[in-house]
């Protein structure tokens, strides 16, 4: 098991906190809308998620920046800026090269967010993870359509929330949550962390 995903461990389980103190509160009636903290634990399950992959990444891409030949190893994916890629070949220093590098990387990838299918599958390419749906569905019994699509589907609860306060527009109502829906979330996303995880 990978530091970044004891760390995903670690993160994912502690907002179990947050669905112990719905349960607490709920029945005593004088919180209203105390799904909310439902909501919650939801969006910061989804922010863990996207942290275990930009960790991982980061990791990754810097281990293939410092092996034998990194001018050809650093995947033209990530799209670095050439003058800035250039600096970091030219500085002779090891250690300062690396510090360089590493800065540059985590503002590269501060540019973008892991959560939604398509940018899964782009960043398990930019970590040479071939073949990811195919094999990760394998380890879930299920197609890899339906891992995506399942993923698609948190991932849009997710910006509900986070976007429009979960609210739906066109009843103008709160969209109902459950301990169910945020448990069966926090299931999925470790499963699929930890088949990620296994192929790195």
């Amino acid at each position: 098991m990978s530091g970044e995903k004891e760390a995903f461990d670690a993160q994912i389980n502690s907002l179990k906190v947050l669905t112990n103190i719905y349960r607490f509160i709920s029945p005593l009636g004088r919180f209203e809308n105390a799904e909310h903290i439902l909501r919650s634990e939801f969006v910061l399950m989804v922010s863990a998620f996207d942290n275990y992959l930009h960790q991982i990444t980061h990791r990754k891409l810097t281990e293939m920046f410092f092996s034998t030949n990194p001018a050809e190893l650093v995947p033209d994916g990530l799209r670095m800026k050439a003058n800035g890629f250039q600096a970091i070949l030219r500085e002779a220093d090891a250690n300062e090269q690396r510090a360089l590098f590493e800065t540059a990387l985590r503002k590269r990838l501060a540019e973008d967010s892991f959560q939604s299918p398509k940018s899964v599958e782009y960043v398990m390419g930019l970590i040479q993870v071939k073949n990811f749906w195919k094999r990760v569905s394998d380890q879930m019994n299920a197609t890899p359509d339906d891992v995506r699509n399942r993923l698609a589907l948190i991932v849009h609860r997710r910006n509900c929330v986070a976007h429009e306060s979960d609210i739906d527009p066109a009843m103008q109502e709160l969209r109902q949550i459950t301990v169910e829906d945020v448990d069966d979330c926090r299931k999925f996303l470790s499963k699929l962390v930890e088949c990620m995880d296994s192929f790195i």
